[in-house]
């Protein structure tokens, strides 16, 4: 053997041995691990909420474990027994299901009510809108609808105080000056307050800006709806209020004392942007009969040999502002017509004539 391979194989054995103590050193530092560990777990005790991590203590959170489904069951008539905490069951638990029956039920109702609404049979609907409540409490459609058709009754019932001849639209121009006198309505219904608040000027500009509104084309057009939104009364000396309100606390109301000896319709007016200020006004008003024009298209009308526009067969009714004196915020004035006259705190207001 050559000094070369003696050196080789005496180098390879020492490697080998070297090798062979790393492992056995290895499983033996293991070994010690997993015993002091093992001891540390048995010594360590950790609090309900810890684990033991590298020989401490260490808080958790619990794992959120997802909801068991729960079957709600049908009411029982007997009572409930109180919980011991007197703590109640959350609201969903306290409600139960409609069954599909109760649900065609409460449906029914709610179609048949509709209908007799629309014959103006307002008893038999809100009869009908309670059973609909009965079969299904809570119905949103059938509250709303049951809110509405009282509301529609209330109207009725100071609708009915009217003559006949101003409960109902009418073309003839002098009935519609004669109910406008009397109640200020128009085609059956009180003036729109939404009318009267576009008279109305900011507060923060002067003057007056609207001054003409027309009544036949205005009264119960999409722009001043809906007569159902309105509360309206008659009192007993006749004189007629209507307010309306948002969801904002938006509000205007008017009060119509009557008409002058100058032709003037006096109006006690109150209008709220939502806040605590409620500013009044005394609005002035006069109506005027108007014809107006109307033609075609301007590309139509321009073929026609004598180009012309239309003037229409028949008067509108216009309302006019000629002015208001205001009231302040939430002040209190007695304001009257009599003989004739503005009367204003117990003094009379000289008008002169326009």
């Amino acid at each position: 053997m050559s000094k070369y391979a003696y050196r080789f194989f005496q180098t390879a054995g020492i490697l080998a041995s070297v090798l062979a103590s790393s492992v056995i050193l290895s499983n033996i530092g293991c070994a010690i691990d997993q015993g002091t560990s093992q001891n540390t777990a048995q010594e360590i005790k950790c609090p309900t909420g810890s684990v033991l991590k590298s020989g401490e203590c260490i808080e958790y959170a619990a794992p959120r474990t997802a909801a068991k489904s729960e079957t709600t069951a049908p009411p029982s008539d007997s009572k409930s027994t109180p919980s011991k905490d007197n703590t109640e069951p959350p609201p969903s638990a306290s409600k139960s299901v409609p069954s599909p029956e109760n649900r065609s039920k409460a449906q029914y109702y709610l179609q048949q009510g509709h209908q007799e609404k629309r014959k103006g049979n307002l008893d038999e609907a809100i009869a009908l809108y309670k059973k609909s409540l009965e079969a299904v409490p809570g119905l949103a459609a059938a509250e709303m609808s049951l809110k509405l058709v009282q509301k529609q009754q209330k109207q009725k019932i100071q609708s009915d105080k009217m003559d006949p001849e101003c409960r109902k639209s009418t073309s003839d121009i002098e009935e519609q000056k004669r109910c406008l006198e009397k109640y200020f309505s128009f085609s059956g219904h009180p003036i729109h307050p939404k009318i009267i608040q576009d008279f109305s000027t900011w507060m923060s500009d002067g003057g007056d800006q609207v001054v003409a509104i027309n009544l036949n084309y205005s009264q119960n057009s999409n722009r001043y709806c809906c007569q159902e939104d309105v509360d309206f009364t008659i009192a007993e000396n006749g004189k007629v209020s209507a307010a309306i309100s948002s969801q904002k606390g938006e509000s205007l109301r008017y009060i119509f004392h009557g008409k002058t000896t100058a032709g003037i319709y006096v109006l006690e007016v109150y209008e709220s942007g939502g806040g605590s200020g409620v500013f009044g006004q005394i609005m002035l008003l006069k109506t005027s009969e108007e014809f107006r024009l109307s033609g075609s298209p301007a590309r139509d009308l321009v073929e026609q040999p004598t180009p012309s526009l239309v003037k229409s067969t028949k008067q509108n009714i216009h309302l006019r502002k000629f002015g208001n004196v205001t009231l302040g915020d939430r002040e209190s004035h007695k304001i009257d017509i009599v003989n004739g006259a503005l009367i204003v705190d117990d003094k009379e207001i000289n008008i002169p004539p326009l």
